[in-house]
């Protein structure tokens, strides 16, 4: 692991933990799903690594990352990687967001459209406000602590549901990231499933692309609405990985987005 650095970002908001690696060009800022971190992103980081210059951060209130009052919305979210971003003196940048980093990466590069050079979505949510009301209801709120640990065992059964065959190691790291990071797990969900991302998406005037799992059974669904909407942007399926593809197709994964920031460069 030698390759990827680790530190700290300082914002007015607080410290935004990172991971990075060297490469040429214009780095790739990735963004994470909710409840993991940055450290899902290192095998895709280890094959970008002398290729492609990478950044993959911790989301507030995940990691290492500063801890948010109150209900952060995805703008604010935005503003304070951003703010990350600019202290570690990157001009230009591609962005890649892994589910709820989707959303967040779609809201940067509207604050930032001149820097940003190309977007790439992992798991979108094009959803109705009804879908996304609904939604939110179903995933519900992070289990309070009881005195039997009650809610560890519960927790587990939740984060091994999202997984159609179990995997040990990423099942495990689902459940430590979502028993240590329950307030920012419920803003994060907040956040997300208030966030309009079909009026977001109608503004977007960069490159787009959708890389994704054939089988995230999460957000497939979607697909055919973002087809029929927007027929010019490129979805392209990795093979069979869930909701973990920067896990379980690290190597698929990051030779499609080096090739989409390729084309894109000099936009």
């Amino acid at each position: 692991m030698d390759a990827i650095r680790k530190g700290y970002a300082d914002t007015t908001a607080g410290q935004v933990h990172f991971r990075r690696v060297v490469g040429n060009e214009a780095p790739v800022i990735l963004l994470h799903r909710i409840p993991v971190t940055s450290a899902s992103f290192e095998k895709m980081l280890l094959a970008m690594a002398g290729k492609r210059a990478a950044v993959a951060f911790d989301t507030p209130g995940f990691g290492e990352s500063f801890q948010p009052a109150d209900s952060p919305s995805m703008a604010d979210y935005a503003s304070w990687i951003l703010a990350a971003i600019d202290r570690m003196g990157i001009d230009r940048f591609h962005l890649c967001g892994h589910h709820m980093g989707a959303a967040l990466a779609a809201e940067i590069a509207l604050l930032a459209p001149e820097r940003t050079l190309s977007l790439v979505l992992n798991g979108v949510i094009y959803a109705t406000p009804h879908e996304r009301a609904t939604i939110r209801c179903e995933i519900g709120s992070a289990l309070p602590v009881d005195e039997d640990g009650r809610y560890v065992a519960k927790t587990w059964s939740i984060v091994k549901g999202l997984y159609g065959r179990f995997q040990a190691t990423l099942v495990n790291t689902e459940l430590v990231g979502a028993l240590s990071s329950p307030n920012g797990r419920n803003q994060a969900f907040d956040a997300v499933l208030k966030h309009d991302f079909m009026q977001v998406f109608a503004r977007l005037t960069g490159p787009v692309k959708i890389i994704q799992a054939q089988d995230d059974a999460l957000t497939t669904l979607f697909l055919d609405r973002i087809r029929d909407a927007y027929p010019e942007i490129g979805i392209e399926l990795l093979d069979d990985a869930g909701i973990a593809a920067p896990e379980i197709q690290p190597d698929g994964f990051a030779i499609a987005l080096m090739d989409f920031a390729d084309a894109h460069d000099r936009a």
